[in-house]
């Protein structure tokens, strides 16, 4: 993660700093307040949500039985799947993040697994398997279990 200043701090203005590694996220560090962290002091975190993400990975074995005749669709093919999850919420005071990211592979890793080396239209509600259906079934299964999900 990378904080770049955005504009200088005095004792009344707090500092507006940019956050590379929370996809581009931005946030505010109050100079006058501290908040205790563990052993050591941090400046106190505004309570805007901040965004988070984790990228996973799978692959998958699909075919689009729906797509117009003679389409290479039609035909059985895979696919290296791409899944960025955003999860948005405050920093929580206690521990200065918005969720452990233990805690995100914990929900998000058991749908991974029913996805990986699958054929995904053996997969209850992935018949029509397009891109489109793919997510919005994804965000269908993670967003009861991650309330804070905002963005696949």
């Amino acid at each position: 993660m990378l904080l770049r200043p955005g504009k200088a701090a005095t004792s009344l203005t707090p500092a507006t700093y940019w956050c590379d590694g929370l996809g581009g996220g931005i946030f505010d560090l109050a100079p006058n307040a501290i908040l205790p962290f563990g052993s050591a002091s941090l400046w106190r975190l505004d309570l805007r949500p901040m965004r988070i993400f984790r990228e996973f990975r799978f692959e998958a074995a699909h075919s689009l039985p729906d797509a117009p005749p003679g389409h290479k669709c039609r035909r059985l093919h895979g696919h290296s799947f791409r899944l960025v999850v955003h999860v948005e919420g405050p920093i929580q005071p206690q521990t200065g993040w918005v969720m452990d990211f233990a805690d995100l592979r914990k929900i998000v890793d058991p749908l991974i697994e029913q996805l990986d080396h699958h054929y995904l239209n053996d997969i209850e509600g992935l018949r029509q398997s397009t891109a489109e259906v793919i997510v919005v079934w994804i965000w269908n299964k993670l967003k009861p279990a991650l309330p804070g999900l905002c963005r696949l």
